[in-house]
Order: C-alpha cells, then structure tokens, then sequence
C-alpha cells in the first residue's frame, strides 16, 4: 500500500510523505534479514501481520517526526489514519493502534489466512 502523498513545509526544507514510505519498506528489510540470518521457527520468523504491524508503526513515527499532516494507506479512508497531526497528545498511541488494527483488518479481509503466514511458510530459506 502506498501512503497518502501530502507535502508541506519544514521550516525552508520540504516535507516528502515519501519518507514515511521508506521507512515503513526499510522496517520490511530488517525483519527479512533477521528471518535471514535466524531461519524457520527463530524470532524473526513472524507472521505477515505482525510485520505489517511494525513497518506501519514505523511509518506512522517517521510521520509524526516529520510533522506531516496524516499518514495512511493510500486511497483508504480516515479510519485507517497511523498518524494525524491534529490529534491530542493523549490520544496518539491509541488512535495510531486503531488506525493499524484498521488496516490489519482490511488486510486480512482481503488476504485471508495468508496473512498470518510467517516468513518461512511464504519463502522456503535456503542456508
């Protein structure tokens, strides 16, 4: 899914939404290379949705860093939001686990029980 492409001003430096993106991706590789370097049934063998799960929370982190407006699945609707700079401080880490819960849910509508595969049901490691 690619998040919502909204650009603003930070200071004199240009916000890219993109950031978030490649952050959530980039949280994608650390869980493969630690799958990689464990194998089946090590800690890094996780199910897809609890990889979702933590490169979304990335995402949402790098946003809320960054000072962008929202950040969520592209095209989706407002209850899929991870980060929304209007929210209050109080409700952040609920309304992030909200939004994520959202898209787990979409996900798992979508894809059914693929998502609870882990990476050694989806890929076959070879050493």
């Amino acid at each position: 899914m690619r998040a919502n492409q909204t650009r603003k001003k930070m200071g004199k430096r240009p916000v890219c939404p993109q950031v978030s993106t490649v952050g959530h991706e980039g949280d994608h590789i650390v869980q493969a290379n630690a799958w990689l370097d464990g194998g089946e049934g090590s800690v890094g063998d996780i199910s897809h949705s609890l990889r979702e799960e933590g490169a979304w929370t990335t995402g949402a982190y790098i946003a809320q860093a960054l000072g962008m407006k929202t950040y969520q699945p592209y095209g989706s609707e407002s209850d899929q939001q991870v980060w929304n700079k209007g929210w209050a401080a109080a409700d952040i880490a609920t309304k992030m686990a909200a939004g994520i819960k959202n898209i787990l849910n979409y996900m798992t509508n979508r894809y059914g029980s693929a998502m609870e595969k882990t990476f050694s049901e989806e890929h076959h490691h070879q050493d």
